[in-house]
């Protein structure tokens, strides 16, 4: 599971996010590399999930403290150190329950997120690293943090027989409305302009901040 590096705040986060998913760095891309094609959006690997028993946090810390905590501007300027951290990180993804080396693609991933570690840091070897077991795992993502597969959700009581098989998430919501009898158009004027961070109110997602 990949969590929002702690020194890097919601803001940074989704800058670093948007590099991170321009081609060649995109997950889908080694997903498809990885398996070819997608038959199935159901089949996914359980027993890789399973043998790896690190964060992606822990691996990249142990790889970095291998390589003696190198700064960007070593990384950037010497291939040595480059090579030195891809082939640490490999070391530990196979420590950590990797069952089989890294194939070329896996590795060539590696060493493009370690060629850009100036711009994305940790965060993104975090990334490349929870990226790789993805795809060894048949895993997709839609998101930073979700996957596109259903939800199972339970209903009990008055009214649970209208929340029954396949919904989309939004009907869910017009559903339990529906039966409490909330006008949510109303209710929503009533709650008034939402307050937004200061950071939010700059930069590429400033538009998000105006809406009515």
């Amino acid at each position: 599971v990949l969590r929002v590096a702690a020194d890097a705040g919601p803001s940074a986060a989704a800058d670093l996010d948007a590099q991170f998913d321009e081609a060649p760095l995109r997950s889908q891309s080694l997903l498809g590399e990885s398996r070819g094609q997608m038959d199935s959006p159901y089949e996914y690997a359980v027993s890789v999930l399973g043998r790896v028993c690190k964060s992606s946090e822990a691996m990249v810390a142990e790889a970095l403290a291998k390589c003696g905590f190198p700064s960007a501007g070593t990384l950037s300027a010497s291939q040595t150190t480059r090579n030195a951290l891809v082939t640490a990180l490999e070391e530990t993804l196979h420590k950590a329950g990797l069952s089989s080396p890294l194939m070329l693609h896996e590795r060539n991933f590696l060493s493009r997120v370690v060629q850009q570690y100036d711009s994305l840091g940790g965060y993104g070897l975090r990334r490349a690293i929870g990226a790789i077991v993805s795809a060894r795992a048949h895993l997709g993502w839609t998101t930073y943090g979700h996957t596109g597969t259903d939800v199972m959700l339970h209903a009990y009581g008055p009214g649970s027989e209208q929340l029954r098989g396949s919904m989309e998430n939004i009907d869910i919501g017009k559903a339990i409305a529906a039966m409490m009898g909330w006008d949510l158009a109303e209710l929503t004027s009533q709650i008034g302009r939402p307050a937004f961070a200061e950071q939010d109110l700059r930069g590429r997602y400033a538009a998000f901040a105006n809406w009515d």
